[in-house]
């Protein structure tokens, strides 16, 4: 359990492997954050300037009110496989310049199970690249 702000620098390494709830008012990760086993809840507001995994395989949860992928920002689902599933809680917010990283076959035709997926609870706004 974690209280108070989370700052994850640029060469710093958070690798959740089971879950990870907390009270965080913010949760900023300039650097490597890994969803891999494990959920993280509890956040008002992620930003994200780094890079972000949730490609386990597995249905992973961040439990933000707020997620803002800045514009140099990473999230990633890409390993190969096409099953990751990421619901992000509440808002989705893209900055130009910020990606998403994900498995898809495009060669399956009527297939809605043909890559990964981000579910997001709330509303998303602004500009990714896919």
């Amino acid at each position: 359990q974690l209280a108070g702000d989370v700052v994850n620098g640029s060469n710093g390494t958070i690798w959740v492997a089971g879950p990870l709830r907390g009270a965080m008012p913010a949760f900023g990760n300039a650097g490597y954050v890994a969803l891999q086993g494990g959920d993280l809840t509890g956040v008002r507001a992620f930003s994200n300037a780094g890079l972000l995994t949730a490609s386990d395989g597995m249905a992973r949860t961040l439990g933000a009110d707020t997620f803002t992928n800045q514009s140099t920002g990473v999230l990633s689902q890409a390993n190969g496989r096409l099953s990751d599933v990421l619901t992000i809680a509440g808002n989705y917010i893209g900055a130009p310049g910020s990606r998403v990283q994900q498995d898809i076959d495009l060669a399956l035709p009527g297939n809605a199970d043909a890559g990964d997926r981000i579910v997001i609870g709330g509303s998303a706004s602004g500009a990714t690249t896919f």
